[in-house]
């Protein structure tokens, strides 16, 4: 054996460059006294010396030592030697990489190597990893593991289940090393693959842990840094799955034990699909993210090949181990629930959290709300600018394809992931178009006697509401008047508007019941959040006032008071009464502003309906409510309180008291038929012909509306002051002709037999569509709890006859 190579092996001066050939016997005499001598890093200290460069018998010499010092008993420095060979495959652009690696492949044709040295490495690496964040070249470890899997005996190895976390027996150096469960607790049943999954844009956490490097970040500067973080999660990814599927390829054994390893943590992971669940023993974000984006380069293939026959619907739940295409499909359909959905939940919650908070004061709360701004921040980075969606496309068109062709009872998981994937696709990928299949899912949907996941589909249709057909506009409606009683319908009515809107959808419409009474719906709705937002900025104002008062006082007590603590409790009192103002003010200003906002998108559907079919509001069993509706607003606005109305900087609130009259005076002006200008006239309730005086004046002063829409609010005034005869005839009827809820004449008496009370027909269909109760008794109506009142008939025409009517 050549000294000097020899010499250089064990780390020996060889100054003189001695390069002759070294006996059997001295070369075991120099080996062994490196091996007694050397206290820590042995196989760091030896195999970092290698050179793929010295002859076969010195290579032959340089493996026996190693596999010497391995299965040697006496050595007790095992694992810290082992943990202390990462940095030669970590570092791949060091000098010693090559020959490290070439080290490692001689090694692992040495029984036992890749047992004791190279498994114990990759739960080294696992470990490490876990500890990085994606954005600190994560991949280097993916690329080491890489290296170690396809060493000579690995595989072999792996395929025992309790590198895989799924035997009964720990690892005898599992604590040594120090390697992470995928739940984040030091395990002797941990994967090897458990750390891989844990680089992510911020370590494991509570959903509200602020992230330090987006903390008071710029919008264009999270942008930037997501765009970033997703390139390189992204490519880390593709990293994974070379490795894995280059494992699983090799042996059915691991692809075997691969499999229930995912389905495990798919088991576990459930837990994250609640809304309050312990992050402590569950897989983390980041964990979920990897693991999401790895199984989306399994269904690649899946997905290219339109492997549909081949996925069992069964296994929807419970994932199978028998057909790989299943187990990815529906692994991948988990983790998304899991990590994308759920990441969406966060950042609801946050922002619901960021809101409540606002204008508390205070370092520590305005602290707290930075810190929840930083997680909004990295989670709508990463999810909404960044091309997650659009590398999901591909996955959620086929979700549609095969969900449309499949039928099954899928269970609720699987429709609230799949539709919330879909609406993000269309909301951030504008050139997605809804495919034939996802009509057919979306139609099935909304025919279903149930309301789950209609609001879904609601959602998805506004993003591409063009597009709608005309059956599923119908749908549409009918779900719409299905939510009377929901409390949370104006959210999702408010979304139906902005769709109807888009289109000629009214002028196809014919009146009938549907539609009619979907009018009404909205009738109802304009009345009730118009009359919240008005009631609420009179209450701004009478707060803000008392606010002021209160604010005035408590200075005036702490200049007054001589001493530190005089008058504590009143001021401290003061100080909560100013404290409950402020709060009340915020909650009556996001209530203002949601109301006008909805009444907004009501006038803007109002005109929309005018202008195509403006017969649905004259119906008989609609139009004394819709102008009832439209005289009291009138009223409010224009008449003697509407200096009520008046408030400091009205838009904080989204009020604008000259818009509102402009709208209602448009809507008047676009239905000025003979009949909608005689029940103006004639609603005894609310109509003052000086209200539509005041807002002519108006109109001409400020400039609201042009020159031809003052001749027509010009016109429309005068007709209604020439509408004597409907006027006088209303006085002279006697009360008892009057219909007790509309005041208006009644026409066709009806009595309803739940209360014996008689009122007009059509306010018998109009509470009909209102949920059909009887509103003197509160018992349910029907069509056989209503009768015609011929006695009643009898009587008012004797009173005609008699007056000459």
């Amino acid at each position: 054996m050549n000294r000097k190579e020899l010499y250089e092996m064990f780390g020996l001066d060889n100054s003189t460059g001695d390069t002759e050939i070294v006996d059997e016997d001295e070369a075991e005499c120099i080996r062994l006294s490196f091996i007694n001598n050397t206290s820590t890093d042995v196989l760091k200290n030896i195999i970092s010396r290698y050179k793929a460069s010295y002859n076969d018998e010195c290579i032959r010499f340089f493996i026996d030592t190693i596999s010497m010092i391995v299965n040697d008993s006496k050595t007790v420095i095992m694992a810290s030697s082992v943990m202390s060979l990462l940095p030669l495959l970590t570092n791949a652009f060091e000098a010693e990489y090559f020959d490290a690696v070439d080290c490692f492949e001689r090694l692992g044709e040495v029984e036992g190597i890749a047992q004791k040295v190279f498994v114990p490495m990759i739960y080294g690496l696992s470990f490490r990893c876990s500890q990085t964040e994606i954005m600190s070249d994560a991949g280097r470890y993916v690329a080491a593991l890489g290296v170690l899997m396809g060493l000579p005996n690995v595989i072999q190895e792996l395929r025992n289940e309790q590198y895989w976390g799924l035997g009964d027996s720990g690892l005898v150096y599992a604590k040594q090393i120090g390697v992470p469960m995928h739940f984040g607790v030091l395990s002797e049943h941990a994967c090897f693959l458990d750390g891989f999954f844990e680089p992510f844009i911020y370590k494991k956490c509570e959903y509200g842990v602020p992230v330090q490097e987006y903390f008071g970040m710029q919008t264009k500067d999270v942008i930037e840094m997501s765009r970033k973080a997703y390139r390189a999660l992204s490519e880390y990814s593709y990293k994974m799955y070379d490795v894995i599927f280059t494992a699983i390829r090799a042996s059915p054994d691991v692809k075997h034990n691969f499999m229930r390893y995912i389905s495990k943590v798919v088991y576990i992971s459930k837990e994250r699909s609640k809304t309050v669940f312990d992050w402590k023993v569950n897989i983390s974000d980041g964990f979920a993210f990897n693991l999401c984006m790895l199984m989306s380069r399994f269904n690649k293939k899946i997905v290219d090949e339109k492997m549909i026959e081949k996925i069992d619907p069964e296994c929807v739940e419970e994932i199978s181990l028998t057909s790989f295409p299943t187990f990815c499909y529906f692994s991948k359909i988990h983790m998304m629930q899991v990590s994308y959905f759920k990441f969406g939940e966060y950042v609801k919650t946050l922002a619901y959290e960021y809101r409540t908070f606002e204008g508390e004061g205070g370092e520590r709360v305005e602290a707290y709300r930075k810190g929840i701004n930083s997680k909004i921040s990295a989670l709508n980075g990463l999810l909404f600018a960044t091309d997650l969606f659009v590398d999901e496309k591909d996955f959620v068109e086929f979700i549609a394809e095969y969900t449309a062709e499949v039928e099954y009872p899928w269970p609720d998981f699987y429709y609230k992931t799949f539709l919330w994937m879909q609406e993000m696709m269309f909301e951030i990928v504008r050139s997605a178009d809804i495919s034939e299949s996802l009509w057919k899912v979306m139609e099935g949907i909304m025919t279903w006697k149930s309301l789950a996941f209609k609001k879904d589909v609601v959602k998805i249709l506004s993003h591409r509401s063009s597009s709608i057909k005309f059956k599923m506009i119908n749908h549409i409606i009918d779900y719409y008047n299905s939510l009377e009683r929901d409390e949370t319908r104006m959210d999702v009515r408010c979304v139906i508007h902005t769709i109807l809107k888009d289109g000629e959808v009214f002028s196809k419409m014919n009146i009938c019941k549907r539609n009619v009474t979907f009018i009404n719906c909205m009738m109802k709705d304009f009345e009730n959040r118009l009359s919240e937002g008005l009631s609420s900025i009179k209450e701004i104002k009478e707060d803000s006032k008392a606010l002021d008062e209160q604010i005035v006082e408590l200075k005036n007590i702490k200049e007054k008071s001589v001493d530190e603590y005089e008058n504590d409790e009143q001021i401290e009192a003061l100080e909560e009464r100013i404290r409950s103002l402020k709060k009340m003010i915020r909650f009556l200003t996001n209530k203002a502003k949601g109301c006008f906002m909805y009444v907004n998108g009501c006038f803007d559907l109002f005109m929309h309906i005018l202008d195509e079919r403006p017969d649905l509001f004259l119906v008989e069993e609609m139009i004394f409510n819709f102008v009832r509706v439209l005289n009291c607003n009138l009223k409010i606005i224009t008449g003697p309180k509407c200096a009520d109305l008046v408030i400091k900087s009205p838009e904080k609130y989204g009020f604008d008291a000259k818009s509102l009259l402009k709208r209602m005076v448009m809507v008047y002006i676009k239905t000025s038929s003979n009949k909608f200008i005689d029940a103006v006239a004639n609603d005894r309730m609310y109509f003052d012909i000086g209200f539509f005086h005041t807002a002519l004046e108006i109109c001409e002063s400020k400039y609201l509306i042009g020159e031809a829409q003052i001749c027509e609010l010009r016109d429309l005034v005068c007709k209604l002051e020439k509408v004597v005869v409907s006027s006088d005839i209303v006085e002279l009827v006697p009360d008892e002709f009057i219909d007790p809820l509309t005041f208006n004449p009644i026409k066709n008496p009806v009595k309803l037999l739940t209360s014996r009370i008689t009122v007009d027909r059509s306010t018998y269909d109009m509470l009909m569509m209102n949920g059909g109760i009887d509103p003197f008794n509160r018992m349910p109506l029907n069509d056989d709890m209503v009768v015609e009142d011929e006695e009643f008939k009898k009587r008012m025409n004797e009173y005609r006859r008699s007056k000459d009517l």
